[in-house]
């Protein structure tokens, strides 16, 4: 639209005609071609994002390097100038050679592993571990289903049930419900739908880009069997700070989270709400893996933390707890993660975090013995 209405005598044209705009046409086929590698190598270099200034001499750097290409190489190759670099022969000869040299350094970064080359190997297969989740136990739910299909764990044939119900942030526990489950003698059934919140709300999702109905429809499918099995305990869990948002509410996601403690508090159920873990950005959680590679945990410790208000919402959980007043019990697992000021993706030589909102392998080995003594005490009626 600028170039059909960039007629002479228009202040489009006047603009464009500045030597400022127009030199930077003439560059900037050159620096597209010259900014990919040296940003992309630039950031190799480095753990962290390159701040503000770094981008500005790279930038200016790029620009450099297309005037000069421009000036020596392409304008005289494409005018037959003769200019030095313009020799078709030398030119040529000189391409061969650089990408030579590219491929070369190609085949050099893929034999050492590319960035994770530079690490330990001992190392990174102990962050694997840290940060991997082990094989799923239990079958994810399709988007659509909306079927009360419960994941059988721990001692099947106990004759004390714990029912948990909840979304990935339910589904992430099922190897710690396992193991206890079979330690203390407890069958274990496991409703867990991705995204599902078990509060009593509606709701768009992103993922599908419309509201996502089928949940719940699964939710109260899910109520109705618990009500009909009368299991011994209901545990509740899901990613709370996942569906507060300018969508939803506060006082609405509180309003469902209380429907829902009720409606099982009135049928005679106990029921134990666990509250969900912190929340990381990803590019927290990734920069302290690297940094427990490069300098080990106690440096990664310091550097890889969030305030609480941010990780976790103090004041969303206070208002968790009285939805759950006279309902139900509530517990509370985050002081593994955090005190009263900061919550941390590392704790000694433990990588907590499997992404930005999920427990990593580690973490729920760090959370297991205390969620294992709260249901004992839960089904004693402690």
């Amino acid at each position: 639209m600028v170039i059909l209405f960039a007629k002479q005598r228009t202040w489009a044209y006047r603009v464009l005609s500045l030597r400022a705009f127009v030199g930077m046409g003439l560059i900037s086929n050159c620096a597209y071609l010259w900014h990919q590698p040296i940003f992309a190598l630039v950031r190799m270099t480095s753990l962290e994002h390159p701040d503000s200034m770094t981008m500005l001499l790279l930038t200016v750097l790029v620009l450099g390097l297309a005037t000069f290409t421009y000036h020596y190489i392409e304008g005289p190759f494409r005018h037959r100038e003769n200019k030095p670099f313009t020799n078709r022969t030398g030119l040529f000869g000189a391409t061969i050679a650089v990408s030579l040299g590219v491929v070369v350094l190609g085949l050099t970064i893929n034999s050492s592993r590319g960035e994770f080359g530079r690490y330990d190997p001992q190392a990174l297969a102990q962050l694997s571990a840290d940060i991997g989740q082990d094989a799923r136990l239990c079958d994810r739910p399709a988007w659509e289903s909306t079927k009360a299909v419960a994941c059988e764990l721990g001692a099947v044939d106990a004759d004390r049930t714990v029912a948990v119900v909840g979304d990935s942030h339910a589904a992430q526990w099922q190897h710690n419900l396992d193991d206890i489950g079979r330690t203390e003698g407890i069958r274990i059934r496991l409703y867990a739908k991705s995204a599902c919140s078990i509060a009593d709300i509606r709701y768009y999702y992103p993922l599908l880009k419309r509201v996502y109905s089928e949940c719940p429809i699964w939710r109260n499918r899910v109520f109705d069997q618990i009500e009909e099995d009368r299991p011994d305990l209901v545990v509740l869990t899901h990613s709370s700070l996942g569906y507060v948002n300018a969508d939803m509410p506060v006082d609405d996601y509180i309003a469902g989270l209380t429907r829902t403690s009720r409606r099982l508090a009135a049928s005679g159920l106990r029921v134990l709400y666990l509250q969900d873990n912190p929340r990381f950005s990803v590019a927290n959680a990734v920069r302290c893996a690297k940094r427990k590679l490069l300098v080990g945990a106690s440096g990664a410790e310091e550097t890889c933390v969030l305030a609480v208000a941010d990780s976790l919402n103090p004041a969303l959980r206070q208002r968790e707890v009285a939805a759950f007043a006279g309902n139900g019990s509530v517990l509370d697992l985050s002081s593994a993660f955090c005190d009263d000021m900061r919550c941390v993706t590392i704790v000694g030589n433990s990588i907590l975090m499997a992404d930005s909102n999920h427990l990593s392998a580690a973490g729920l080995a760090v959370l297991k013995t205390p969620l294992q003594l709260a249901l004992r005490a839960a089904l004693q009626g402690r």
